[in-house]
């Protein structure tokens, strides 16, 4: 079956990025996925909840930033999603 915290749409995507990239600012996501702040906000929460990602937030120049990485766990969700996805595929 396939996980449904990370099947939505935009969850997706973010996994994808992130299993590419392992890390990303918060406003690069914004910019890459074209959503709105909001409702990215969204989105990272339930991923946070599930422990596929974790938010860090900093400054850098006085200015705070927001960076999200991918966990070993959200590595993993992300490889049998994909293990999935291929069988269905193949189906």
């Amino acid at each position: 079956m396939l996980d449904p915290i990370i099947h939505a749409p935009v969850r997706l995507r973010i996994m994808v990025h992130l299993n590419r990239y392992k890390k990303a600012r918060f406003t690069t996501l914004v910019k890459t996925l074209e959503v709105s702040e909001g409702n990215l906000s969204l989105h990272l929460k339930k991923l946070e909840r599930a422990g596929y990602i974790n938010i860090t937030k900093f400054y850098e120049s006085n200015r705070p930033v927001t960076e999200i990485s991918i966990t070993p766990q959200g590595q993993q969700a992300f490889e049998e999603y994909k293990k999935v996805l291929m069988r269905w595929l193949l189906f």
